[in-house]
Parts: C-alpha cells; sequence; structure tokens
C-alpha cells in the first residue's frame, strides 16, 4: 500500500476486485485546489447552540461575598474597638476576634460551594440539553434514511434489483469478516468525542473505541467502526495525530511501519480502513462525514448517506508526515493551530488534564 494524502482509504483485496468486476458511477472527485475556510461555514447546520449561563446567579453569589469580606473587616475592627472600651485583655480580644474569623471564613466557603453547585448543575444541563438535540437530529436523519428507502422501493425493479443483487453478493463476501470483542477501556481523545457526536447524526451504526484480538499480548482499538447494515460492509475509521501532546513523542509517521501493519490487519479481516488526520475531522467534521459516505456509495451503490451531505464542501487532502516533520511540528506546537481555545489553555497551564486531551498508547498503532 503506497503513501497517499490524507484521507487515506485502503481496501481489502477481494472488495477491490468486487468494485472492478461490478463498475458503479463514481461520485464527483474531491478537488484538488479548494480554501480551507472555504468549507467552514457549513458547520453551523450541525451546531449546537448554547444553553445561556445562569449569570444572574453567579452575580448574587458575588454580591454576597463581597458583603462577607466587608463584615468580616468590620466584625475584626468592632471586636477590637469593644474589647479595648470593655478591658478585655489582649488574649480575650484575640479570641473573639479569632472566632468570629473562623465563622466568617466558613460562611465563605459555603457560599463558595454555592457557586460550584450551580456551575455543575449548569454543565449537567448542558450536555442534557445538547444529548438531546443530537438525538432531535438523529431523528431526522433517520426520516430521512426511510424516506430514502422508500424512494428506491418506489424506482423500477431492475434498478432496485440490481442494488439488491449487489448487496447480496457483498452480504456473502463478508460473512467471514472479524467482529470486534467488545469496547476498549483506553481513553478517547478530546477531538474523537466530539467528531463521534457528529458521526452518530449521519450514520446509524457507529461504535467508539472498539477492540479487536490480535492473538497476542495487545489488542487493537479501532477509533470508530461503521457498518452499512444492508450490504454488511464495515469502515474501519481511524484518526491521526502527528504527535503525542503530552510526550511530544512522533507517531503515524510515514517512515514508521506500525500504521501499514495495523491496516494490513484490518483489511485481511474484511474491513475497509479510511484515516483522516486531526485537524481534518477538528475543522472540517462534515466534510470528513462526506468522504465516509462516498466510500460507502461507490462500494455499495447506496447513496443515501452521501445525498444527506451532497451540499457539503468536499474534504481538502493533506500530506502525511515523516518522523522529521513530525518532530518539528511538535516543537512548534502545530496541534494548537487548530485545536479550539479552550483546549490550548488547558495544554498551556493544565498538565494535569492531558489525559483526557490526547490517546494513549493502545497497542501498536
Amino acid at each position: 500500500m503506497e503513501a497517499k494524502n490524507y484521507p487515506q482509504v485502503y481496501y481489502p483485496k477481494f472488495i477491490e476486485q468486487f468494485c472492478h468486476q461490478y463498475p458503479f458511477p463514481k461520485l464527483p472527485a474531491i478537488p484538488e485546489k479548494q480554501d480551507d475556510r472555504a468549507q467552514l461555514p457549513n458547520e453551523p447546520m450541525l451546531a449546537v447552540k448554547e444553553l445561556p449561563f445562569p449569570k444572574h446567579k453567579v452575580a448574587a453569589l458575588t454580591r454576597r461575598l463581597w458583603r462577607i469580606w466587608f463584615l468580616w473587616l468590620v466584625g475584626i475592627v468592632a471586636g477590637i474597638l469593644l474589647g479595648v472600651t470593655f478591658g478585655l485583655s489582649f488574649l480575650a480580644i484575640l479570641s473573639l476576634t479569632g472566632a468570629y474569623c473562623c465563622l466568617m471564613a466558613a460562611l465563605y466557603v459555603w457560599v463558595r460551594a454555592d457557586y460550584a453547585r450551580v456551575r455543575v448543575r449548569y454543565q449537567l444541563q448542558l450536555a442534557e440539553y445538547k444529548r438531546k438535540q443530537l438525538e432531535e437530529r438523529s431523528a431526522i436523519a433517520a426520516k430521512e434514511s426511510i424516506k430514502a428507502a422508500k424512494s428506491r422501493l418506489g424506482k423500477p425493479e431492475s434498478e432496485h434489483g440490481s442494488l439488491e443483487q449487489r448487496f447480496k453478493t457483498l452480504r456473502g463476501l463478508l460473512r467471514d469478516r472479524i467482529q470486534p470483542l467488545g469496547i476498549s477501556t483506553a481513553k478517547q481523545g478530546i477531538s474523537e468525542r466530539q467528531f463521534g457526536e457528529y458521526l452518530q447524526v449521519y450514520y446509524e451504526n457507529v461504535m467508539q473505541g472498539a477492540e479487536f484480538e490480535t492473538g497476542k499480548k495487545w489488542n487493537y482499538s479501532a477509533d470508530f467502526l461503521i457498518w452499512h447494515p444492508a450490504s454488511g460492509l464495515g469502515l474501519d475509521i481511524e484518526i491521526d495525530e502527528p504527535y503525542v501532546l503530552l510526550t511530544k513523542e512522533p507517531t503515524h509517521c510515514l517512515d514508521r511501519g506500525g500504521d501499514r501493519r495495523r491496516n494490513q490487519f484490518f483489511l485481511q479481516r474484511g474491513w475497509i480502513v479510511v484515516r483522516f488526520t486531526e485537524r481534518q475531522v477538528v475543522e472540517a467534521p462534515l466534510s470528513c462525514c462526506k468522504a465516509i459516505a462516498q466510500v460507502i456509495a461507490e462500494v455499495t451503490g447506496d447513496r443515501h448517506y452521501w445525498k444527506q451531505l451532497e451540499s457539503v464542501a468536499n474534504l481538502l487532502p493533506q500530506k502525511p508526515w515523516t518522523v522529521t516533520e513530525a518532530k518539528r511540528m511538535a516543537r512548534n506546537n502545530y496541534c494548537l493551530s487548530y485545536l479550539k481555545e479552550e483546549v490550548g489553555g488547558v495544554l498551556r497551564g493544565k498538565k494535569g488534564s492531558l489525559s483526557i486531551l490526547q490517546k494513549p498508547k493502545r497497542g501498536r498503532k
């Protein structure tokens, strides 16, 4: 398998032979030149609106904190003056002031905890809101899928029969395809979780972090698996980053053989392998979804998924990198050029949070 630009698509030999024996009209090719930012205006069609943060509650809590500080200072001064007025000893004044400070400190901590509870409730409500948004969009996509299926059934019998025969032939070829053991315990990167939300909107059968037995001490974990139910076609979707964020170690390099061995493992077991760069799935997730739909359409002949994304800009190709190039990218913090600002903030100031941003090594990738 020779090196090629991302997205990289690898087909099992029997799939290539099938497509050669039963050719299907190709979809429009990905243009070589295209403005990378030109495709971004298409993204808001899937954007999930943010719930407004309850600023009025925060403002009320802030006022309480200022009042506590004010009462704290006034109480200390008043306590000292009263102690001097009534002729209390220095130790008695110190004890009285200390007790008062402890009381106000407890009150301050309680109000601060109330603020934390407000933020936690907001985050839970926001997560639930996003989940419902995605469910609604998934329901819309499912309705479109049913509508498209009915449309196909309404076409002339010869055309419908040809598509059904193609599905039947593919199911026969794919009957021995290896299945995953289950879900891997490996942590998922933040870019993977975000891209997974897009995949679940447009594809009914998506599995994240599926684990495959290799017969060795380590197993493989697929970033995403997508099935085409009618034909049994399966795709292994991988997201490649040039280096590990935490250690700066080069990864997925052109002059290393780990990815080639991994690709061969899946190809020999009946899976199509599709590789994107992390930058592609972060900056143009819809275009990546369209590239997947194009693979499904050109192999199975089912253009339903592609038609949903037909108006989305085609994905710009990106060149693979060598070890030397990956090291240079790590020195220049290349990943920060496309990761979101909040992620950049974590990377710059919260090293303990890096584990949520970077995929750990999963066997030998």
